[in-house]
């Protein structure tokens, strides 16, 4: 499967696929999915946020560079995380194979790197972010989703596409 495929699926859409991608990556290293339902919550709120900045700056907290920096819970910032919140997060990304800890980083930049530009052309920055999650998955022989899954969230005038929750990808 190649990112060109999604050619004409929103970029919400294409964020599902990546979290299909992060949540089969789960599943291939045994984890219980349940102690992440933290992260999957924060992730599946992309699309179906309304203003999609606001989801930048949530889940840029949530995201594994963040937790793992070498910093204390009061340097880093956090203006959404509990220090609570903060120690499960830094807990599981610590016992967690590296592999978690990339697709985080690469569900964020597949998440944002439209978010202030003009989407051209279908916007292939998204299809490249994409396509490395796929690497990703394909070097350490992780199944990816099924493609077709995703095809009915059409890339609409503005990119994003309009909201849906993840039952709605396998109706």
């Amino acid at each position: 499967m190649h990112s060109n495929e999604f050619r004409n699926v929103s970029i919400r859409g294409r964020m599902a696929f990546g979290i299909i991608c992060f949540e089969n990556a789960l599943k291939h290293f045994d984890y219980d999915v349940e102690d992440w339902q933290m992260i999957l919550r924060e992730l599946w709120s992309f699309t179906e946020i309304e203003y999609i900045d606001e989801w930048l700056y949530s889940f840029a907290e949530y995201k594994a560079s963040s937790i793992l920096e070498d910093l204390s819970f009061s340097e880093k910032g956090f203006e959404k995380l509990t220090r609570s919140e903060y120690g499960i997060l830094k807990k599981l990304y610590f016992n967690s194979d590296n592999l978690i800890q990339e697709l985080t980083d690469l569900l964020f930049w597949l998440g944002t790197v439209e978010m202030y530009g003009q989407i051209v052309d279908n916007s292939p920055k998204t299809l490249e972010e994409l396509q490395k999650i796929m690497n990703v998955m394909a070097t350490n022989g992780i199944q990816l989703p099924q493609g077709s899954l995703f095809l009915k969230f059409s890339f609409t005038e503005d990119g994003w596409g309009k909201g849906f929750t993840r039952e709605e990808v396998f109706e």
